[in-house]
């Protein structure tokens, strides 16, 4: 009887060793991924910043991601969407996105961020389109595919929490390009200029330290056990 239960803690014991020692290792292997992914993005920023500035006046579809970019349009202030909560310096508010009209389609500006007490009186003072053609520089940026977890858009009542270009090209219901051009120019009392949104200070190295460290320790725990299970095997 005591020999069945010995054999039966065993193998739980052997079961859940080797699905933790999984899912460690696992996590470890995924950090690892995660830093290559991470440095492979900053390569391709770094080339894309250094090529000339692209005209993207005439409506274009390839991937502008990180390039640095310039064009000739009109902006339609009266359909600006307001992005929110944001934060910039400490302090909440929106990101202002208003449509490019260049040649053949319609490009998506970030013009910065506005404080949220701001952002009232901001619709009032733009809810007529601009006339005449103006010159907007900056970065493309392809945003990705937006997480299921993040807050849903309600685009019943013009309420924007997630950048989805699908659902403001649907909404807007303009030919708008997969990209987001961030505006570059001198900052305004109420506006400031907004980066190309990229996850900085995750210590990917640290974390899969830190999970290969757990499963060296876990190994070591097994090993005890196996070496307790042989001398009393013995005795």
């Amino acid at each position: 009887m005591k020999k069945t239960q010995k054999r039966n803690d065993d193998f739980a014991f052997y079961i859940c060793f080797t699905i933790a020692l999984f899912i460690l290792l696992s996590l470890g292997n995924w950090q690892i991924q995660r830093y290559k992914n991470t440095n492979h993005i900053s390569n391709i920023k770094n080339i894309s910043m250094s090529i000339a500035p692209i005209d993207i006046s005439n409506y274009i579809l390839e991937d502008l991601s990180f390039r640095r970019v310039y064009a000739q349009g009109q902006l339609l202030r009266s359909k600006t969407i307001i992005l929110e909560p944001r934060t910039y310096n400490g302090r909440v508010g929106g990101h202002i996105l208003v449509p490019l009209k260049v040649n053949n389609g319609y490009v998506l500006v970030n013009r910065g961020f506005i404080k949220r007490e701001k952002i009232d009186n901001f619709r009032l003072k733009n809810k007529n389109d601009l006339k005449g053609i103006i010159n907007i520089k900056g970065i493309a940026f392809v945003p990705p595919k937006p997480n299921k977890f993040l807050l849903k858009n309600d685009l019943t009542k013009n309420k924007w929490y997630t950048l989805n270009v699908s659902e403001i090209k649907s909404y807007l219901k303009l030919k708008i390009a997969p990209y987001i051009l961030y505006e570059i120019r001198e900052n305004e009392d109420n506006i400031k200029n907004v980066t190309v949104p990229i996850k900085k200070g995750i210590n990917h190295i640290q974390y899969a330290i830190t999970w290969f460290s757990l499963a060296m320790c876990l190994c070591l725990i097994g090993a005890l056990y196996k070496r307790r299970e042989n001398i009393e095997s013995k005795s």
